[in-house]
């Protein structure tokens, strides 16, 4: 768990503090590295500011120390916001490597660190008039990151690898993917897409929870793919109704072996699970009133939602507090709420996280007093 000046790691079974790393009056931002199994923290010491910052790797289930090395004040060490190191696209620690994008001679370069390095271990910057790019700038999202693999959008053109044309130029281009070994940058395979657009956009990615598919969305120009991120082979091709892209607000998610999307019913909501083939295998409803409905289509007070093999956990609000209700795809089960005792419904605060043993769920709490944020870990 990331604080202001440090990081607790709980036992997900007992919820018992396990180890600490503790600076007061320091700023540290975390993230766990891909798999697991590394804790890299960036220490910002407010007397040190001309000297940089201090990159610490810490074993996630013990805490001893892996490395740690200071970094020039202008090293390129991209770590974002707490808020954003909670989102899966946003993440950029593999498990050996800390991937930093950006721009060299004005053409796109991905480069890779050791979690706790100042020097690049590796670079990577297209190749056969292909580039690794995101909606024509430094890639901010948009990168598939595993634990030993890094899967990059690639906008393909005469001239764009080496930086001769830009996406700016809207010649038509096509789109593909490549994915590198994160510990060389070694490439291990390459998919491409013949389609082309004048719409200098790339296809949006995303991996499984469980890291087991890679979605590529290319609606633009060849449709929407998922692949086995090891080998690049196609699961499935063409897939409808699984669009990653900014406004399909029915998709909920995406496991290795399905999807799930939403829709708008006369009393309520329903949740249909499907196959990548494009089968309906499950379905469960939720009887909402008009308010509750408006809610849920809102992207400022809409719920969060986790999908697991055996139900579709999500949020509900009742009154000013938040409850969690678990909705079984058996609906010979019966749905159950679930009360978090003082969790105030603040929509954008609460976070649903699976980790080995337990699902946690985190956010706003108060005893009618001041907010504070808590954990509540469910088995």
């Amino acid at each position: 768990m990331e604080l202001e000046d440090g990081v607790v790691a709980l036992d997900t079974e007992s919820g018992q503090e396990r180890w600490r790393y503790r600076y007061p009056g320091v700023g540290i931002r975390a993230e766990v590295a891909a798999g697991g199994e590394t804790v890299v923290m960036v220490v910002e010491e407010p007397e040190a500011v001309e000297a940089g910052a201090r990159l610490v790797a810490v074993d996630s289930s013990t805490g001893e120390l892996l490395g740690e090395t200071r970094v020039s004040p202008d090293a390129p060490v991209w770590f974002p916001s707490q808020d954003y190191t909670r989102l899966r696209e946003y993440r950029r620690l593999t498990g050996v490597s800390r991937i930093v994008t950006g721009e060299s001679e004005d053409a796109p370069v991905l480069r890779a660190y050791s979690l706790t390095g100042h020097e690049p271990v590796w670079s990577y910057r297209g190749e056969e008039d292909c580039a690794p790019s995101h909606s024509g700038l430094p890639l901010v999202t948009g990168l598939g990151v595993l634990p030993d693999v890094v899967v990059v959008p690639l906008l393909c053109s005469e001239g764009i690898a080496s930086g001769e044309s830009t996406v700016d130029d809207r010649e038509p281009m096509t789109s593909g993917v490549v994915a590198v070994d994160a510990a060389t940058g070694q490439v291990l395979w390459r998919r491409n897409w013949p389609d082309s657009s004048t719409r200098a956009l790339p296809a949006d990615l995303a991996v499984s929870a469980d890291h087991g598919v890679l979605v590529v969305d290319d609606s633009l120009r060849s449709g929407v793919h998922v692949l086995d991120p090891a080998t690049g082979e196609v699961v499935a091709a063409d897939v409808e109704g699984l669009t990653l892209g900014v406004g399909d607000d029915a998709l909920v998610g995406f496991d290795s072996s399905s999807y799930v999307r939403t829709e708008q019913e006369e009393e309520g909501i329903s949740y249909r699970r499907w196959s990548f083939d494009g089968t309906a295998t499950a379905e469960v409803r939720l009887e909402l009133d008009g308010t509750q409905l408006q809610r849920e289509f809102d992207t400022l007070t809409e719920p969060e939602i986790f999908l697991l093999e055996e139900a579709l956990v999500r949020t509900v609000p009742s009154g000013n507090t938040e409850d969690l209700l678990v909705l079984p795809w058996d609906t010979d089960r019966p749905e159950r709420r679930i009360t978090l005792e003082g969790m105030v419904w603040d929509p954008g605060r609460t976070y649903l996280h699976l980790v080995p043993g337990a699902l946690i769920v985190e956010g706003p709490v108060s005893d009618g007093g001041e907010e504070d944020n808590a954990l509540f870990g469910l088995r």
